[in-house]
C-alpha cells in the first residue's frame, strides 16, 4: 500500500511537478562535471537515442567542441529525456521497474528537490485526502485551531500557500512513497 495515500491522477501530477523540477535544476543550477555524467548514463543507458540533433554535433564534431559547449549539450539532453513516470501509470511489461525510476535517479543526482515547484497549491491539495493533509500541517509545525473539526474543504483552504516548503516526496523516495 502507498504510503501516502493519493490518486493516480495525484501520481502524476507529482511526477510533473517533478520532471519540471529535473528541467529547471539542469538548465539553471550549478550542476557539476560528474553530476552531468552520471545524469547523462543514467539515460542514454536507460533510453535510446531520439535525439538526434543533440547527438550531431557530438558524432561530427566531438573533437572540436569546446568543455562549456559540450556540457550545454549534455544538460540539454538531460532536460529532455529526464523524466519522472507515476507509478500508476507503470504498466508495460516490456519495461523493467529500473527503467522507469531513471528519472527520479537523475533527479537525486542532480539534487533536483531543490527545484520542486510549490507544492501547497489548491489544486495539488485536493488531491490528498484530510487525515494526510493533517499530518503535513502537524509535521510542518503548523497550528490551526479546530483543525479536527475542519471539512477537507476548509483545511485545504487554510493549507493554501502556508507550507511553503512542504514536499510530501522526494525523488530518492518517490516510487517507495507512492507505490
Amino acid at each position: 500500500m502507498s504510503k501516502i495515500p493519493v490518486t493516480k491522477a495525484g501520481q502524476s501530477v507529482l511526477a510533473n511537478i517533478m520532471t519540471q523540477a529535473i528541467q529547471t535544476t539542469a538548465m539553471q543550477e550549478d550542476i557539476s562535471r560528474d553530476q552531468i555524467i552520471l545524469s547523462l548514463i543514467t539515460l542514454l543507458i536507460g533510453g535510446s537515442p531520439l535525439d538526434r540533433d543533440l547527438f550531431f554535433p557530438v558524432a561530427t564534431h566531438a573533437d572540436k567542441l569546446e568543455t562549456a559547449e559540450i556540457d550545454d549539450l549534455a544538460l540539454q539532453v538531460i532536460s529532455r529525456r529526464a523524466r519522472v513516470v507515476a507509478p500508476g501509470k507503470r504498466t508495460s511489461a516490456c519495461v523493467s521497474e529500473d527503467s522507469y525510476q531513471i528519472g527520479e535517479r537523475v533527479g537525486q543526482i542532480l539534487g533536483a528537490d531543490v527545484s520542486i515547484s510549490r507544492m501547497d497549491t489548491a489544486k495539488l491539495l485536493e488531491l490528498f485526502p484530510r487525515h494526510f493533509l493533517l499530518e503535513a500541517a502537524e509535521s510542518e509545525g503548523l497550528h490551526i485551531p479546530g483543525a479536527n473539526k475542519m471539512t477537507a474543504f476548509d483545511l485545504r483552504n487554510q493549507l493554501h500557500d502556508a507550507l511553503p516548503n512542504w514536499r510530501p516526496t522526494s525523488f530518492a523516495t518517490f516510487t517507495e512513497d507512492l507505490s
